[in-house]
């Protein structure tokens, strides 16, 4: 499964599904490199499957240990997140974050391209998942996103 920001052990156990496998944000990327997470329970066998399956569609699956939200998803939702604050409290327009995103830190897109792609549903609920795991405010979802749905 896509990365909702559960675990892939949370997953599994929500889908009584043992053999269960979670993979990241696949951002378009010169290098095809994609993050992906298994459940424990998960044999060696199903989850060379999934990486075959995976490096089949055009990745390069690199096995990571099971965390909320990988990693691109989770930094991805977090950069949207900020960016929608920012523009909420009236810091920047959100064409301004894209830019200043792409321009100064050399994203290859800005929060609101990633909001655009993604839609805000998706990323409310990586937020909401990685603030049920971890109970941190750092994670609270920005009302600018709520209003987005």
């Amino acid at each position: 499964w896509l990365t909702d920001g559960r675990t892939a052990a949370t997953r599994a156990r929500a889908n009584d599904t043992p053999q269960a496998g979670v993979f990241d944000f696949p951002l378009n990327s010169d290098t095809g490199a994609l993050a992906v997470a298994f459940a424990p329970q998960c044999t060696a066998d199903m989850r060379a499957h999934a990486k075959d399956a995976l490096a089949a569609a055009g990745f390069v699956p690199y096995e990571i240990g099971d965390a909320p939200g990988l990693i691109v998803a989770r930094t991805v939702a977090m950069l949207v997140n900020e960016a929608a604050d920012a523009v909420q409290q009236g810091v920047c327009s959100a064409q301004d974050a894209d830019t200043a995103m792409k321009l100064g830190v050399n994203y290859p897109a800005g929060p609101f391209e990633w909001l655009d792609q993604l839609g805000a549903p998706y990323v409310i609920g990586v937020l909401n998942a990685l603030a049920d795991v971890t109970r941190s405010e750092r994670y609270r979802a920005s009302p600018y996103l709520a209003e987005r749905i």
